[in-house]
Formats: structure tokens, C-alpha cells, sequence
């Protein structure tokens, strides 16, 4: 029924793009330099291996023909400088001629290195049913790994970015269309209010000020065979001074909450709801529900947070007709009197403490009869 809440965990650092791009360009320069040294190491022994086997044969021949006492160590510095040039001049062609046919090989992309390690094209619908699951993944990583966010940014330009939930289904549509594999697509999309500056009364043409930190959001999924669609408010803060009360709820010894008739609401409304099927307007259907759920929590007399909750449910579900259900998310953000006793004075309801922990979640689903 209520829970605890916890500190959220620390976040991950960010990555430093430009730390990494300096870093893979040093990897880079070293495998340069260390490729230039094997270029090197590779001319030195073809110049050694010549320089070698032809002082061997003139040796050779020096015995023959009556000189027996002729070593290779005799004949080496009289090698003709040209037979060295040619074979410095000849190994490092052959590499040059290798490393572009190479470069050539592989700009033609990653087919070139599958076929090298001995791979095969998968078919387009492959029967196998490991095959078919190599291929779903392959397609799923291509999507996520880059076009996903460039579909959306075209498909924003392409099409109306409201409302909202009309998007999601551009989105949820495009995505099915891209591969024939995937059977189903699911959208979330969240938006930020901003309002303009007013400016000696007026509104500025182009400068806007952030608005408060609520959330409208849309969820889609669709099927090839159509599209659901849940809208949701998040981060809703909401405070009432009075009408509202906590009294006669269990106690254990170990309860210090003291009752009370009138009390501080103060809460963060995370809804969510379905349309059981799409309404002729999902602005207005949005505005008729969140209207609802703040007029009843204004003018509802709370003899809990968990009445409220189920009151503002009801209004939401009544105020929509396309609304089949709706779950309200609504922790307690206590208010707590000030002692001011302590210092001789009495507070009539006047100073108030916010506290953030610990306090309860309520959490229901509040569903259409």
C-alpha cells in the first residue's frame, strides 16, 4: 500500500566525445608508425636475403673457375650498389602495389570481410529458423544503432509533430514498414511546455521561458493490423492548504504520524490512461481528463490520499468516454506543522515544514464498469 523511496542510484558518467576521437586518432598514428617499421623490417631482409645469395654465387664461381680461396665475406662489399637499389626499389612497389588493392577490397565494405573469414549472405526470408533469428537481430541492432533518431527527425519534418499520439502512429507505422520482420512497434513521446515571454505586456515573436516541470505523454504500439493508443501526464505537482484529512488508520508502535482533521495535500500526479478506441480529438480528450483530475482534487473533501486518488480516476474516466481505465501514481509530500512552542509562540497553521522521506506511494488502477 505505501513504500519507501529510496535515494535513485548515481548516474553514469557521460561520455567524452572528444577525449575518445583524440584517443583513436593516437591509436591511429601508432598503428602507422608501426606499419612503417614493417615496411622497413621487410626491405632490410630482402636487401639482406639478395645481398646474401649473390655473394654466394659469385663466391661460387670464383671456386670454379680456380679461386679457391674466395669467401662470401670477400665478395659482399664489391655487390654492385644497383642490385640493392632495385631490391629496396622492387620490395617496396610490391607492398605499395598490395596495400592499395587491399584498401580497394575493403572500401567495398563489410561483404569484402565476411567473405574473407569464410562467411555467407543470409537470404532476405530465410527458412531456418536460426538463420531467421540471426537476421532479427541484425536488423534490430541496425535500427537502434542510428535510425531510429534520424527517422524521427525526418518524420518530424515529413508530417505533423501534433498532436502528439497522431505522431506516435507516424512513427509506429514507418517502423513496421522498414523491415518485414518486426510485428510490432511501441512510441513513447514526452512534451515539454514552454511559453513565450511576455515583453511590455506582450508576447515575444520568437523567446520563450521554460514552463513547469509537468510532462504530457503518448504512448503508441500498433500491430499491422492497427494502433492503440495511451496518453499520461507526468510530474503534475499539486498542493492543497485545507479540505483535506488523515485520521483513524492502523497504528503500530512504531507509527508517529499524529491524526488530523485538517492537514496540507501536497502531492506529484503521474497518470496514465487507455482509450479503448481513438478519440475524435486527442487535445481536447487530454485537457477534458487532466481538467477533471484538478478540479476534483481542488474540491474534493480527502479524508485520504487514497480517496482522492480513486475520486480523481472516476472523474477522469467519466469526463472521456474513450477512457477505459487510468493508474494514478500519487506519493505523499508531507507538510509538517512547525513546533513553535519551543520558543513560547503558538503556530495557528501558519509554518509549515516540507519533508521529502520518508513518505508513502499510492498507487491504483481506477477501470470502467
Amino acid at each position: 500500500m505505501a513504500e519507501t523511496v529510496g535515494a535513485a542510484p548515481p548516474a553514469p558518467p557521460s561520455p567524452d566525445f572528444f577525449a575518445a576521437q583524440d584517443a583513436a586518432r593516437a591509436r591511429a598514428r601508432r598503428f602507422l608508425a608501426l606499419f612503417a617499421l614493417c615496411v622497413v623490417a621487410v626491405v632490410v631482409a630482402m636487401d639482406a636475403y639478395v645481398a646474401l645469395f649473390s655473394a654466394m654465387m659469385l663466391a661460387h664461381d670464383a671456386n670454379v673457375h680456380g679461386n679457391p680461396n674466395v669467401l662470401i665475406g670477400d665478395v659482399l662489399p664489391q655487390l654492385p650498389r644497383e642490385v640493392l637499389l632495385a631490391t629496396t626499389a622492387g620490395t617496396a612497389a610490391l607492398i605499395l602495389v598490395a596495400s592499395i588493392q587491399r584498401r580497394r577490397e575493403l572500401a567495398r565494405g563489410s561483404e569484402t570481410l565476411a567473405q574473407a573469414i569464410g562467411a555467407r549472405a543470409v537470404a532476405e526470408k530465410p527458412e531456418n529458423p536460426a538463420e531467421r533469428q540471426l537476421r532479427n537481430v541484425v536488423e534490430e541492432m541496425a535500427l537502434a544503432s542510428g535510425g531510429l533518431p534520424l527517422a524521427v527527425y525526418v518524420m518530424a519534418k515529413e508530417h505533423p509533430v501534433t498532436p502528439i499520439e497522431g505522431f506516435g502512429r507516424t512513427l509506429v507505422r514507418h517502423f513496421l514498414g522498414a523491415t518485414g520482420h518486426a510485428d510490432r512497434a511501441r512510441v513513447r513521446i514526452a512534451a515539454h511546455g514552454w511559453d513565450r515571454i511576455a515583453v511590455d505586456g506582450q508576447a515575444h515573436d520568437h523567446s520563450f521561458v521554460r514552463g513547469p516541470a509537468e510532462r504530457r505523454m503518448a504512448y503508441v504500439s500498433g500491430t499491422r493490423e492497427g494502433e492503440r493508443f495511451e496518453a499520461g501526464i507526468e510530474e503534475l505537482e499539486v498542493l492543497k492548504t485545507t479540505r483535506s484529512a488523515f485520521e483513524g488508520y492502523i497504528k503500530d508502535r512504531f507509527t508517529t504520524l499524529p491524526e488530523t482533521r485538517d492537514r496540507i495535500f501536497a502531492t506529484v500526479v503521474s497518470a496514465r490512461w487507455k482509450y479503448d478506441r481513438e478519440p475524435a480529438d486527442f487535445d481536447a480528450a487530454f485537457a477534458s481528463v487532466r481538467t477533471a483530475m484538478l478540479e476534483t482534487f481542488a474540491q474534493h473533501d480527502s479524508k485520504s490520499v487514497q480517496q482522492t486518488l480513486f475520486a480523481m480516476g472516476a472523474a477522469a474516466i467519466d469526463a472521456v468516454p474513450e477512457v477505459s481505465e487510468i493508474l494514478l501514481s500519487l506519493p505523499n509530500r508531507h507538510h509538517l506543522l512547525f513546533d513553535l512552542a519551543r520558543f513560547g509562540m503558538q503556530n495557528a497553521n501558519e509554518v509549515f515544514v516540507p519533508t521529502t522521506e520518508p513518505y508513502g506511494l499510492i498507487e491504483a488502477t481506477v477501470v470502467r464498469e
